[in-house]
């Protein structure tokens, strides 16, 4: 399957949030309807939040059949706001049954030991190399994704599913998915907000191999949204 970017360019944050919660819910409904579960991995900050709150007043969403993950996290408390999940937790959170299927990286004191915790949870139920059927990503300007940085050792990773990545702007340590996950993902979906990031899109758009996020687009099908 060769590498393909389907843009949707939205004037505002209201036709963002409608047109992307639809199609998202939708795919997700088509994936439980064929297969009886649907796997998703979901973005950290604060660029998806809008979109996990339209979706909490979804009522025809199988909530019971979705298996909801965080492709990253950092290493902080759950009280701290700069906690990705206590982000997911208090929006999506809202709807109980979120949070019944929901799993968290937060499995051990040290990150070590939890990143490797929730390797083994994906491989048990994504199989291996893990599969889920719908990724939701966050670009950085630096073209990072999950918490995958230029200049980390972590972007070369192949083998591990899961690590601690060193090499964040904010000096915070932090567990996140790699390569190796997110390149097998159904669909992905990258989630772009304001023109803050144009000139870094055109880097995407240009195949820069300097920029983490063009790992993801050799051999699969890349969904990609934006509005400015």
């Amino acid at each position: 399957m060769g590498s393909c970017i389907h843009w949707r360019l939205y004037p505002g944050l209201e036709a963002w949030v409608e047109g992307l919660g639809q199609e998202f819910a939708f795919r997700v409904r088509e994936v439980v309807r064929l297969q009886g579960r649907c796997l998703v991995l979901l973005a950290g900050g604060q660029t998806p939040v809008p979109l996990y709150e339209r979706l909490v007043g979804c009522p025809d969403l199988p909530w019971e059949n979705i298996h909801w993950w965080l492709g990253d996290e950092r290493w902080v408390d759950l009280s701290d706001e700069r906690s990705n999940e206590r982000v997911v937790r208090r929006t999506l959170g809202q709807e109980k049954r979120f949070l019944s299927m929901f799993h968290s990286w937060h499995l051990a004191c040290d990150p070590i030991e939890a990143s490797q915790r929730y390797a083994a949870e994906l491989v048990g139920l994504a199989g291996e190399p893990p599969v889920f059927d719908q990724v939701l990503l966050g670009m950085g300007v630096d073209g990072h994704v999950a918490s995958l940085f230029p200049g980390d050792p972590l972007l070369e990773e192949v083998r591990q599913y899961t690590g601690v990545a060193r090499r964040a702007p904010d000096g915070l340590l932090r567990v996140t998915v790699t390569l190796p996950v997110l390149v097998h993902a159904r669909c992905l979906w990258l989630l772009v907000r304001g023109q803050g990031k144009r000139k870094t899109l055109d880097r995407l758009a240009a195949g820069d191999p300097l920029l983490p996020v063009s790992r993801l687009l050799s051999n699969r099908t890349f969904v990609q949204w934006c509005w400015t």
